[in-house]
């Protein structure tokens, strides 16, 4: 600290003093350094404010943009979720579907039994078979020949 603030005390010199009222244009000359590092420390506090506002600023923007991108990703999340359960619900469908189909071939024919089915076919030939119709028909026939037959033999 300069002088100037230092009372004297006891010494009987006339040193200014903090609480002396008259000062001589000397005192103020003394006082200009005071002065210069009190306006320096006011501009400083000045800077310091502003930029601790800026931060303030810059924080809350963080926040906000923070808080955003929580919400849109928590909105992705869940939409994810979503098209989750929905691939598992058409996986379960699937799985029920090959099960069932998986019980229809159980049930159907295998090849060494339609082979079986196949020779007996050929063997019996079923294409040779007369219908009902065609036999009722060779019957009719067989017969009107024995009634011409007879009708000759006695006419």
């Amino acid at each position: 600290m300069p002088d100037e603030f230092q009372p004297a005390i006891g010494t009987g010199e006339n040193k200014p003093s903090l609480f002396k009222s008259k000062q001589t244009p000397a005192g103020m000359m003394a006082d200009q350094p005071v002065r210069d590092e009190l306006n320096s420390l006011s501009t400083r506090l000045r800077l310091s404010e502003e930029r601790y506002i800026d931060l303030r600023r810059k924080l809350q923007l963080i926040e906000q943009n923070m808080l955003a991108n929580h919400k849109r990703a928590m909105t992705e999340v869940k939409n994810a979720i979503s098209d989750i359960m929905a691939m598992r619900k058409t996986v379960d469908d699937v799985e029920n579907k090959l099960i069932l189909v998986i019980k229809e071939l159980q049930l159907t024919a295998k090849k060494e039994d339609v082979d079986v089915i196949r020779k007996y076919f050929e063997l019996w030939s079923p294409v040779s078979f007369a219908t009902i119709n065609q036999v009722d028909k060779m019957i009719k026939e067989a017969f009107e020949e024995q009634k011409e037959e007879q009708k000759e033999e006695q006419g």
